[in-house]
């Protein structure tokens, strides 16, 4: 099979034009309508509400409940919504932006690959006054992982920097100072890897690729600016392209790719507190590319994903929920649309957003779907107005979202110029 190098997850925002209080309804007046909005002739009574027999058709106007007013879609839901394309993005384009929430609603978003070129800068989201590029110079680098850290940091791990050469260097950022700083180098620099706190202060690289193609299982700990190799503390099996979730105090690893390619299914969790690590249930399928998103009631949620079906790739549309306190797994419902490389938020309202991500021609897809942790079901949204994969999104007040860049193709060689913003009533 051939080298894949992957990249890391990425959540994340970005538009100067949006900020708070922009949001319009479409007809100038402010969004969501209120209250006894009055625009244009256009009227939402009662509270925000529509007479009988009539819904919001999304940016104010009162139509009948099987329609939406220009430009909205009729979701499963019943609901009207779109996905508005903005002119506004993070220049140059990029596929792979690495992003992360701040304190006050801010955002730090840092990196990605332009075409075959890492992209070295790094910028700051304000809800009041939009982007602005943070102070000092950071290193060019795509397939990182940015992970926050205690004291309003975040750190930025592995990734490949200029002429293919993968960044050994990772930098912090120190959102009160708006400082960057070297934090030492990996002793194994890596892609396809994760990267995060494991609580009181200590900070973990797990997992991932070589420039050389080996597949790791080590785990380096960042302390006092270096970073060493924990002894006695690895994955059973070395793997890159996984999913991981943080519960409970433990990191739960989950599928992935080992030396050879192929698609694992096995789990495994890692204990910072014990210093050791086991393997747990295994998923029914193996996958790569998944991802893995931790639910309120404590089970994590397992979608798509890459897996290998008689020798040959296959994009997956199953999902599977794990439960940490049985080690047990379910079966959950498919997604509408099979995928990898995808992006998942969770909105306001607690339910889930499936973003794009690629299909089995490794082409990304503009498919949006809604997942209700409470009935295990997937509703189809709005479309986006392109295919979409290893984009950013991130949530906006109200249940709303942004999607952020990202590639049409699966090799990252396409990366989508333009925004998009989720709007519904």
């Amino acid at each position: 099979m051939a080298e894949r190098r992957t990249h890391g997850s990425v959540l994340l925002l970005l538009l100067a034009g949006v900020a708070g209080c922009g949001l319009v309804n479409g007809l100038g007046g402010p969004w969501p309508p209120g209250p006894g909005l009055t625009d244009g002739g256009v009227v939402v009574t009662d509270g925000g509400a529509c007479p009988d027999g009539q819904h919001n058709g999304g940016n104010g106007v009162c139509v009948g409940t099987d329609d939406c007013s220009s430009g909205f879609l009729l979701e499963e839901s019943g609901r009207c919504a779109r996905w508005e394309v903005l002119t506004v993005g993070l220049s140059p384009a990029r596929a792979l932006v690495a992003a992360v929430p701040l304190t006050q609603g801010r955002w730090l978003a840092v990196g990605g690959r332009n075409g075959g070129s890492p992209v070295g800068d790094a910028w700051i989201f304000d809800p009041d006054d939009g982007w602005a590029q943070s102070n000092g110079s950071i290193k060019p680098r795509f397939g990182h992982v940015a992970s926050p850290l205690a004291g309003n940091r975040v750190v930025v791990v592995g990734g490949v920097g200029n002429d293919d050469v993968f960044e050994p260097v990772a930098e912090l950022y120190r959102a009160d100072q708006d400082t960057w700083a070297e934090v030492g180098a990996l002793q194994r620099p890596r892609i396809g890897h994760a990267a995060l706190e494991v609580g009181s202060g200590r900070f973990w690289a797990i997992g991932g690729q070589t420039e050389t193609g080996a597949v790791l299982g080590s785990v380096e700990e960042l302390e006092a600016g270096e970073w060493r190799t924990l002894s006695g503390l690895a994955l059973d099996t070395a793997r890159s392209e996984f999913a991981t979730a943080f519960v409970g105090g433990k990191v739960y690893v989950f599928g992935g790719i080992n030396n050879a390619g192929t698609p694992l299914s096995s789990v495994e969790v890692l204990d910072p507190a014990a210093g050791d690590g086991t393997t747990v249930a295994a998923m029914s399928d193996g996958r790569s590319e998944l991802t893995a998103t931790l639910l309120a009631d404590g089970r994590v949620l397992i979608l798509g994903g890459k897996t290998e079906v008689a020798g040959q790739d296959a994009v997956l549309g199953t999902s599977e929920l794990y439960d940490p306190a049985t080690d047990s797994w379910t079966a959950g419902e498919r997604m509408r649309v099979p995928r990898y490389g995808h992006t998942v938020v969770t909105l306001d309202t607690g339910l889930l957003m499936v973003v794009g991500g690629f299909n089995d021609a490794d082409l990304a897809v503009p498919a949006v779907e809604l997942y209700d942790p409470d009935t295990g079901v997937f509703t189809e949204a709005a479309a986006m107005s392109r295919g979409r994969g290893h984009a950013a999104v991130i949530t906006l007040p109200g249940e709303g979202a942004m999607v952020i860049n990202g590639s049409a193709t699966a090799d990252d060689s396409s990366p989508v110029v333009t925004v998009e913003r989720y709007d519904h009533p």
